[in-house]
């Protein structure tokens, strides 16, 4: 034990040294790696004596002792955390880590003193933030400052950002390569300097924006703040300009100098850190300690969170490198594998790089392996392929190329091990047991090429400079490596950067390939060769086809002939028609077996002899005097004489003159006509391709292509692969979708899954759409009874299966589904005889989100029995108990089976229903990332679009500007740009592979600049690119050669560099809102990205016109960083807010008598006045009009000199102004339809130099003249006086100087009416007029009417309050203004209401039996007709019925239909005897629950039917013959239909609401409705009711249907992209009782003897438990019996003794607790505890001479103390101590027979010592008795025995 102990304590002591080492170790700044030597560390020690340490808790069981900190006064200028100071470098390995330094530890790294910060760092991420600098409380109106010294593509980038200011500068290259680099960053704020050293590279830049005298404006001391290693949350909120991803890696020795020059810096000490977050101290090389489990002979890879295992070099794979395996993949020269190394923002370059591979081949000429880039205008590749049987080798890194070839016959089918490893300029390349070595010339040492790379084949490998092969290789390969990535393995494993491009899926084994077979998919599929001999031809091949005839081979002769290789049937024929004009045929045929199988076929002609050989089989013919030569070429696999017969089938083998043709050279080359393929002869039929006609799409094959039915399967495109459903509600309602409703959508856009109709609820989360999928499970199914038998459910969801269910709930935010059980005395007993399962597969037993087996009240305890787990598992009152609960789980979502199986002995009233809801998802909302960018120069950096879809949302106000922009990483490479270029233009520009350019426009009906949100989506694939907007889209077709995509580098989101820009067609970026970037189904956190180029980029849209700060219903314009009123109408509303209202200054003239004079005489008072209103004449004049007047003098005015300005309405549609030029009357006219309709009618009249314009409303119209006034009077003015209208007094002499103004009429006083007055009539004016504006005096015209003694006013009002302004007409009612009694009244003709307001109404509900009849008389033809309904219905039946029937007696044929169809469609006819017409509406549903209405009128032929207000054109549609038995008669019919003619005889009753329902027919008008319900008493008697209860007083639904979309919207929906809501009602029979057996239930009987068999048992096993207690109770207790009985004994025999011993000698011993030698004890005695003194006898040593052979017994054992120097004890006492120990020896003693035998050897060792013990001690006794003085009496006194508790026993005595 001792030992081991021992042991234990040396490993403890030799880990905790291998720890501390390890601590040591990783905290120098040096490179750790494994091939390295590292100096042995300076450790301190573990402990020390003469210091105070404190202990660390570890783990649960080891303790290890820290050191202490040490004193900030002790620190040096490195940086250190508070509580330790021992380290100065620190490990970054988490997310959110960062160290911060503020306040006064840096109080002196000011902004206004120069600046230096010096570390060193290791990283293997090419990105990541090393150091951030800004100031915590900046300065009053001080301008925005950071510094970022961060990692990016793998060089060093310091940022300086000052204001609007950005300086960078780059430095260094590869230094992710986990290797140790020393930073200096320098600011030098007077020279205005930017200094970046890595190592040995230095690069300085000038500072923009600094000041010359106060560098950054500021002299006060500022708190800096610094972040090392990533952003704390508190600067992540002020809005870090800047953001990049934490750095992962060590960072070492940091040091932040500061001094007034730069020469003169002195570092900050000590630097302590004021805060740390995930941050270790030292650097840890995980690759060193205890969690590396990379197998033997692999390497370890650090990468500070974790480490990964590279496995060149050995046999193993897997992430361990601990699986002896090879992942084998074969290639059949189509295919390639592309591996992306790095995201194009990780684009790095390299000073190592390794690619490895082993391949086996037979074929000669293959690309191997390819990989290139471009920097700095220097072309970089790596070119690896075979070439002439050998390994052929170029690489180049800009300054010249290394070209070799190695090893020989390499395509002898064996493995060969290729590794090719660039060191910076040296190239060591190994094939097999070869090794060469080169060296690049130039200087260049870092590899960078583009993300993609390409393994034995590649798109366009014809454009790979330096491959000496164009042929995708055919073989096999594994072990492929590029640097420690094992390409084939992560294949294998589905990795998302590893793809498998080709026809054929992956093969992952052995395959040992010996030919490329060619597939001729269709007839006049082929291939040609040339020929370059004339008189001869030896042709070889194999074929296989399915078809029983096809032309092999063919070639033409130089005598316009030519012949053919033939299969027809069960032979191959040669056909030779040497001249077409001879009409002669040279026929030979082989005869083969006919199979599926290969056949060969060998053809050789040589100068007039044939030989054909099939399978072995051939035939000699000699053409005697048909000799022919050959053209040029020969064709392979079909005929041009007859290309429709054509082989469909495969080819390999192909032999012209001795020459193999290469399949995978031959189909690249344009001798390739048609389709033709290499796809290891598997389809044949191109119908049998993966992904030929996706989604169901039916497949057939025309001529020389496919074509793809897409008819009914919700999908377009050549292959059916486009989605014509929206993906989610939440896409409908960005589409302005917000009635909750039935749609069809594509949950998976254009994936495997087909549309489906889901319900939309919109809006109910906050933000967020709820898709709702229904099942055919009908609330409150019974599922248990007393008579019921065990069963289950399968529950069908509407056009769901299981997996389309998981889809929808993966792509949810949540999903959430209800259940509920209610039940009377029927237990619900959740898993063992309730259970369902989900859409998952899983077993849900629980209902709710709980645990299995229960209910939310279970988990509560709020059940109605608190023991039972469900309140149904109580049910024992009799009363009706129910649980309910909702699945938000993924895994118990969508229950699909229900199971129940049924209780024993239920009660007869027992009863159980269950409920299950629909699913409901909550989708997740894509749209949450929303930005405003304020200024075109403005934009956002983002990882680039490579494949895929794309979409998102915009708003703007702008006609121009850039949304979506990826530019090539060079020219001619893939692009692309998505730009807003007109107000109703959208347009997609992109490159293709091809270098091609090409557009996709939009045209939308919709104004794109109007400030609302307007949706972008784009997807692809290999036949076309679609484009779409809104409800619009384009489709682009791709010829065979392109590709879209993919596209490398970054993306810019609302503009573009100032350096794209300039190059840009479209030159400037979006002022406007950009929201809800999702790239590949994945939303892009656009916030993260919002970068230094951000300053004028706002988070969220909020618009400056919400809410709206214009007035008077102006448009505020949306400028995004401010805004701009609009107002509705400007000549009126001013100020910047529209906010002041010319117009309220207003009068109102009731009637045509009533208007308002002026007249102004010499007055000193008024000439003020006078001269302001006499300005009309010259300058500009506004006014406005409301009025239903057609005729009216609107202003009359005129002076003394005959100068006038006359404004009247002509018609209600004109407005016709008169002026005079001098002498001459000007008139002006401008139409507008609506001035008499009572609309806000805005008249101006502006006038230029030169020029005079009449606005009215939108309409103008220009004259180039002005008006210039008469000076001198004459009673003769005008030289064209027939335009004059009204004219004033002229009396011949000169009048008195005056000016007069008539508005709304005029004086017939002082005014007279022209003889032009009779064409244009002059009448009062009746109507509003309102802001009289006069250049720029606004006359107060009320104020005016009010100051107007002189004149009676009776009919003028100084206001304009008109009643339609409150809009009290509803429904569509159409409001018109009585000026004369200040009222208004409502037309509510078109509205289906009735009522001063449009409001009544009056209705009824039918249930679909019921009908009215209401007959009427008709007396000749139905000249005049005039229908009037309204309806609503949600009827789920799909069958014919009549709303409405107005039908005559048989004889005449006449009636009117309105009908719903089967489809939820409308129908309304009218059959007018001799002809019929009528219309179906069948682009929207009628039974949707909203309010339709009907209006028709006919008068003669002139008819107009209107459908819920929309006018319907009626076509003509043929009549039908009556042939009835009976008479019939004229009436009308609502509801349903009660006729004899067989022309209705399918339709049906009417199921819903009917209300105000008018027919007039010759003036007969009927409201039959009305009439039954008596709300008229008038004709009641006339109505007839069948089935009279079910018709019952109703309102129809308030609710009108949505808007319909106009024809643009119409021809949208057509083209495939609106969604449809078709079907809304979903009819489905409930799920069938399934039988339940159970696999495990036994029979009742077996199952009750069972039970008690096992409790018979239990039973038996007790009480022999209690017998073998009683047992061991009786043993011992007779034991211990026997046990006192022989203590007494030996009592006895002691005392008869002792009173014949002599005198005892008495001495001190001193005791020992520990003796040398074991005490002769069992292993079981029971020592005395420490702290506890007993009285005992005096011990007294007697001797007394032996009278006998054996030695006497006295009170002490001899032994011990004589020999062995034990413990002494009294005997009394070791008596006590025996009988207790032979008990506990005997307990102990049945325990180790219990536990078995672990130290039977140390018991065995125990017994035998303590056997000898007592040999020795009896010939001890012998020897004293011998020995022994004369015998000694025993003393009486007792002594004290005294156990110390320093671990001594005294026995005190003393002498007689």
């Amino acid at each position: 034990m001792e030992e081991s102990s021992q042991r234990g304590s040396i490993s403890m002591i030799v880990l905790l040294i291998l720890y501390g080492i390890a601590d040591v170790e990783c905290s120098l700044p040096v490179d750790l790696a494994s091939e390295e030597k590292v100096l042995p560390p300076t450790t301190l020690p573990l402990t020390s004596p003469t210091s105070s340490v404190t202990t660390a808790n570890l783990s649960t069981s080891t303790y290890v002792t820290a050191i202490p900190p040490i004193p900030p006064s002790d620190r040096d200028r490195f940086l250190t955390f508070a509580e330790s100071g021992h380290h100065q470098t620190f490990m970054f390995a988490k997310d959110n880590t960062f160290i911060q330094l503020d306040g006064d530890i840096i109080q002196r790294f000011q902004l206004r003193l120069c600046r230096e910060i010096s570390f060193k760092f290791r990283t293997r991420l090419p990105h990541g933030l090393l150091v951030y600098h800004n100031v915590k409380n900046p300065v009053f109106k001080m301008q925005p400052y950071a510094l970022y010294v961060i990692v990016e593509k793998g060089e060093l980038k310091v940022v300086h950002v000052f204001g609007k200011h950005l300086t960078s500068v780059t430095v260094g290259r590869a230094l992710n390569r986990d290797q140790w680099h020393s930073v200096v960053v320098t600011i030098d704020v007077h020279g205005a300097r930017l200094i970046a050293k890595v190592d040995q590279l230095k690069e300085e830049v000038y500072l923009k924006g600094l000041s010359f005298d106060t560098n950054y404006g500021i002299t006060d001391n500022l708190t800096s703040v610094i972040l090392i290693g990533g952003l704390s949350s508190e600067e992540k909120l002020h809005g870090v300009k800047y953001i990049i991803e934490s750095f992962v890696g060590c960072i070492s020795d940091m040091v932040l100098s500061s001094g007034k020059a730069a020469s003169d810096l002195l570092p900050i000490v000590p630097l302590i850190a004021t805060k740390h977050e995930n941050v270790k101290e030292g650097c840890i090389d995980k690759c060193r300690t205890m969690e590396n489990l990379c197998f033997g002979g692999s390497r370890c890879i650090n990468e500070y969170n974790g480490y990964r295992c590279d496995c060149f070099g050995t046999l193993y794979e897997e992430h361990l490198c601990d699986v002896f395996t090879a992942t084998v993949l074969t290639l059949r020269g189509s295919s390639y594998v592309s591996y992306r190394v790095y995201d194009w923002k990780d684009r790095v370059h390299s000073t190592s790089t390794r690619v490895s591979m082993h391949f086996k081949t037979r074929f000669d000429d293959s690309a191997l392996f390819y990989a290139s880039g471009q920097i700095d205008d220097k072309h970089h590749y790596i070119a690896l392929s075979i070439h002439d049987e050998k390994v052929a080798i170029q690489i180049d890194l800009g300054d010249g190329s290394v070209e070799d070839y190695l090893g020989e016959k390499v395509n002898n089918n064996m493995w060969h091990n290729l590794t090719v490893v660039l060191q910076e300029q040296t190239v060591n390349v190994y094939l097999d047991s070869m090794t060469e070595t080169y060296e690049l010339p130039g200087s260049a040492r870092f590899v960078c090429i583009d993300p993609e790379i390409y393994i034995c084949g590649g798109p366009d490998l014809h454009k790979m400079k330096g491959l000496k092969s164009f042929n995708n290789f055919a073989g096999n390969l594994k072990y492929v490596y590029y640097n420690d990535v094992s390409i084939l393995y992560e294949l294998k494993q589905n990795n998302p950067k590893v793809h498998y491009i080709g026809v054929l899926d992956p093969e992952f084994e052995d395959i040992d390939i010996e030919v490329i077979p060619i597939t001729y998919p269709f007839a006049s599929s082929h291939i040609w060769w040339p020929l370059n001999q004339s008189h001869s031809v030896n042709l070889k091949f194999d074929f296989k086809t399915s078809k029983n005839m096809a032309v092999l081979a063919y070639s033409q002769t130089s005598a316009q002939g030519y012949w053919e290789v033939r299969m027809v049937k069960e032979e191959i024929r040669f056909e030779l028609v040497s001249d077409v004009g001879k009409n002669v045929t040279v026929l030979k045929s082989v005869k083969f077996n006919v199979s599926n199988d290969w056949h060969n076929v060998e053809l050789d002609y040589r100068k007039g002899r044939i030989k054909m050989t099939v399978d072995h089989h051939n035939k000699h013919v000699q053409v005697f005097g048909l000799d022919f030569e050959l053209q040029d070429k020969i064709v392979i696999g079909s005929g041009l004489k007859s290309a429709n017969l054509g082989l469909i089938g495969c080819m390999r083998n192909i032999k012209i003159n001795g020459l193999l043709i290469e399949p995978r050279f031959v189909i690249m080359t344009e001798r390739v006509v048609g389709e033709v393929a290499i796809d290891d002869c598997r389809y044949v039929d191109p119908c049998t391709r993966p992904n030929t006609c996706e989604h169901g799409g039916i497949c057939s094959v025309r001529e020389d292509r496919v074509i793809c039915n897409c008819d009914k399967t919700g999908y377009i495109g050549e292959n059916c692969h486009f989605a014509t459903f929206r993906k989610t509600c939440e896409e409908l309602a960005l589409l302005g979708y917000t009635r909750n409703d039935v749609y069809l959508i594509d949950i998976d856009g254009n994936g495997k899954f087909p549309p489906a109709h889901v319900k939309c609820e919109f809006q109910i989360e906050a933000d967020s759409s709820t898709t709702v999928v229904e099942h055919n499970l009908p609330s409150q199914v019974d599922v248990r009874s007393a008579s019921g038998n065990d069963f289950s459910f399968s529950i069908k969801y509407r056009e769901f299966t299981a997996e389309m269910l998981q889809e929808l709930i993966s792509h949810s935010l949540y999903c959430r589904q209800y259940i509920k059980y209610d039940c009377m005395k029927a237990p619900l007993e959740l898993h063992s005889a309730t259970w369902f399962i989900s859409s998952s597969n899983n077993t849900v037993d629980f209902l709710g989100s709980v645990k299995r087996g229960y209910c939310p009240c279970g988990v509560n305890a709020t059940c109605v029995n608190a023991t039972k787990s469900c309140n149904c598992d109580s049910n024992e009152d009799g009363k009706w108990h129910s649980d309910e609960g909702t699945f938000v789980e993924p895994t118990s979502l969508g229950i699909t089976d229900m199971f129940f199986l049924q209780q024993k002995d239920l009660p007869e009233d027992a009863q159980g229903r269950i409920t299950l809801g629909p699913l409901e998802c909550v989708e997740t909302n894509t749209q949450r990332y929303v930005v405003t960018f304020t200024t075109s120069q403005s934009y956002i950096e983002v990882p680039g679009w490579r494949k895929g879809d794309i979409a998102f949302s915009f708003r703007t106000t702008g006609t121009s500007a850039i949304l979506l922009f990826q530019p090539p990483i060079r020219p001619n490479y893939p692009s692309f740009m998505v730009a807003l270029t007109s107000e109703h233009e959208l347009t997609f520009n992109f490159t293709l592979n091809t270098g091609t350019t090409r557009k996709l426009v939009i045209n939308s009906k919709r104004k794109l600049n109007g400030g609302e949100w307007h949706k972008i989506w784009i997807d692809y694939n290999f036949y076309h690119v679609r484009f779409m907007l809104n409800t619009e889209y384009q489709m682009l077709n791709l010829l065979l050669e392109e590709e879209f995509g993919p596209f490398e580098g970054s993306m810019f989101i609302g503009g573009a560099t100032a350096e794209h820009l300039k190059k840009s067609a479209v030159n400037q970026g979006l002022i406007g809102c950009f929201r809800g970037l999702v790239v590949n189904g994945e939303i892009l956190d656009i916030y993260s990205y919002m970068s230094v180029h951000l300053s004028e980029i706002i988070k969220d849209c909020k618009p400056s016109c919400v809410p709206n700060p214009c007035q008077n219903k102006a448009i505020c314009k949306e400028l995004w960083s401010s805004y701009e009123c609009i107002c509705k109408n400007p000549w009126a509303h001013l100020g910047t807010h529209c906010e002041e209202n010319i117009n309220e200054k207003a009068l109102t003239f009731q009637t045509k008598e009533s208007y308002l004079k002026k007249n102004y005489l010499i007055d000193n008072a008024t000439d003020a006045e006078k001269h302001r209103l006499k300005k009309m004449m010259t300058e500009n004049v506004l006014m406005n009009l409301r009025t239903y007047d057609d005729n009216a003098l609107v202003l009359y005015a005129n002076d003394n000199l005959n100068n006038f300005i006359h404004l009247f309405i002509q018609n209600g549609t004109e407005i016709i102004y008169l002026f005079n030029d001098e002498d001459e009357i000007i008139q002006m006219n401008v139409t507008y339809q609506k001035i008499n309709q009572g609309e806000s009618v805005q008249i101006a009249i502006i006038r230029t130099g030169n020029t005079t314009t009449l606005h009215v409303n939108e309409n103008n119209a220009t004259i180039e003249r002005t008006a210039k006034l008469l000076t001198n009077y004459t009673n003769k003015p005008w030289v064209n006086p027939e335009l004059e209208v009204i004219r004033p007094q002229r009396p011949p002499a000169p009048p008195t100087d005056y000016f007069q103004m008539n508005l709304g009429g005029f004086d017939p006083y002082s005014l007279h009416l022209a003889a032009r007055a009779q064409q244009l009539p002059q009448g009062g004016y009746v109507g509003c007029v309102r802001g009289f504006k006069i250049a720029d005096h606004v006359v107060d015209l009320s104020r005016k009417a009010l100051q107007n003694i002189d004149q009676d006013l009776t009919g003028v009002l100084p206001e304009c309050n008109m009643k339609c302004d409150s809009e009290p007409c509803k429904n569509g009612g159409i409001c018109t203004e009585d000026f004369t009694n200040q009222e208004s009244s409502c037309d509510c003709e078109l509205t289906s209401y009735f009522g001063e307001y449009c409001v009544e109404e009056k209705g009824a509900d039918f249930n679909g039996e019921s009908i009215l009849q209401r007959k009427f008389l008709l007396s000749g033809p139905v000249f005049k007709v005039k229908i009037k309904l309204a309806f609503s219905s949600n009827d789920l039946r799909q069958k014919k019925s009549v709303l409405l029937l107005v039908q005559t007696e048989n004889k005449r044929s006449y009636y009117i239909l309105v009908a719903i169809t089967q489809t939820g469609y409308l129908k309304f006819e009218e059959n007018r005897e001799e002809e019929a017409y009528g219309a179906e509406v069948t682009n929207r549903k009628f039974l949707n629950g909203a309010r339709h209405t009907i209006y028709y009128t006919r008068t003669n032929q002139e008819a107009k039917l209107l459908i819920d207000r929309i006018e319907i054109p009626l076509e003509k549609v043929a009549p039908q013959i009556v042939d009835a038995s009976d008479i019939g008669s004229n009436e009308v019919q609502v509801g349903g239909l009660n006729t004899t003619d067989p022309r209705l005889k399918n339709y049906k009753g009417y199921n819903g609401c009917l209300s105000n329902i008018l027919v007039e027919i010759n003036e007969y008008e009927m409201k039959p409705l009305e009439e039954y319900m008596l709300f008229t008493r008038l004709n009641s008697a006339e109505v007839n009711a069948v089935n009279a209860q079910g018709v019952r007083s109703a309102q129809c639904s308030a609710d009108f249907d949505e808007a319909w979309p106009d024809q643009a919207q119409l021809a949208a929906a057509h083209n495939g992209s609106f969604p449809s809501s078709g079907d809304k009602t979903w009819v489905e029979d409930p799920p069938s009782r399934n039988p339940y057996d159970s696999l495990y239930q036994q029979p009742d009987a077996e199952e009750e003897n069972t039970d008690k068999f096992f409790i018979a048992l239990i039973c038996v096993f007790l009480l022999g438990l209690c017998y073998c207690g009683y047992h061991m109770w009786r043993t011992h207790k007779a034991y211990k019996l026997s046990l006192e009985k022989q203590t007494d004994e030996n009592i006895m025999r002691s005392k008869e003794q002792a009173t014949k011993l002599q005198e005892p000698t008495i001495s001190f011993l001193q005791l020992n607790k520990e003796p040398l030698v074991e005490e002769p004890t069992t292993d079981t005695e029971i020592k005395k505890s420490n702290g506890v003194t007993i009285d005992a006898v005096p011990v007294v040593i007697v001797e007394i001479p032996n009278e006998g052979s054996m030695g006497r017994k006295g009170s002490l054992r001899y032994r011990d103390i004589i020999e062995k120097e034990k413990v002494w004890e009294t005997l009394e006492e070791k008596d006590e101590m025996s009988e207790s120990d032979s008990d506990e020896e005997k307990v102990n003693g049945d325990r180790e027979a219990d536990c078995g035998e672990p130290d039977s050897q140390s018991s065995e060792d125990e017994e035998e010592e303590h056997a000898n013990s007592h040999q020795e001690f009896s010939a001890n006794g012998r020897m004293e008795h011998n020995k022994g003085p004369p015998t000694q009496t025993s003393l009486t006194t007792q002594l004290p025995y005294k156990i110390d508790e320093d671990d001594t026993n005294e026995l005190l005595t003393s002498t007689a």
